[in-house]
């Protein structure tokens, strides 16, 4: 089998944070120049400049990538390293570890916060039960490779 790729969907919520703290970093940033707030420019500068980097850490942290590979599934980006149990951080979730592919719309834990989503269930080295939320772009090809590589299939809502 080849290794696919697949970019992590990002939800309203997810987008909407972005958009604010970018707005209102702007809103901070322009207004001492437009007004005269006395002492406050530079708090404000600095207020805007905090939204602002906010913001671009939200969009780095957004780059989400699940990769398919002959040995498993992983997760490639900030927040997908945090959504998986330690000992398979810089690894892959073996296929045959998984145990249950399940619909949600839990997006709490998904890496982009989006409510249309996959919970995988899996089986850590320890032998213990644990899953981990994804929620691809192009959900219906992800399904289709998921379920061809583990010989699982998605109980759908």
């Amino acid at each position: 089998m080849t290794r696919t790729e697949y970019k992590a969907a990002i939800g309203i919520f997810y987008k909407s944070m972005l958009l604010f703290f970018v707005v209102l970093g702007a809103v901070f940033l322009v207004y001492p120049f437009m007004q005269d707030v006395g002492g406050a420019d530079m708090l404000l500068r600095i207020l805007g400049v905090t939204f602002i980097f906010c913001g671009l850490f939200l969009v780095i942290f957004a780059r989400v990538t699940y990769i398919f590979s002959d040995e498993g599934l992983s997760i490639n980006g900030m927040i997908g390293a945090t959504m998986l149990n330690e000992e398979y951080l810089n690894d892959v979730v073996p296929y045959r570890s998984m145990t249950e592919i399940r619909e949600t719309k839990d997006m709490a834990y998904s890496a982009g916060f989006t409510s249309d989503a996959l919970r995988i269930y899996y089986i850590k080295k320890n032998k213990r039960k644990d899953s981990f939320v994804i929620g691809p772009v192009d959900k219906e090809e992800f399904i289709e490779e998921l379920e061809r590589r583990t010989g699982l299939k998605v109980k759908r809502l």
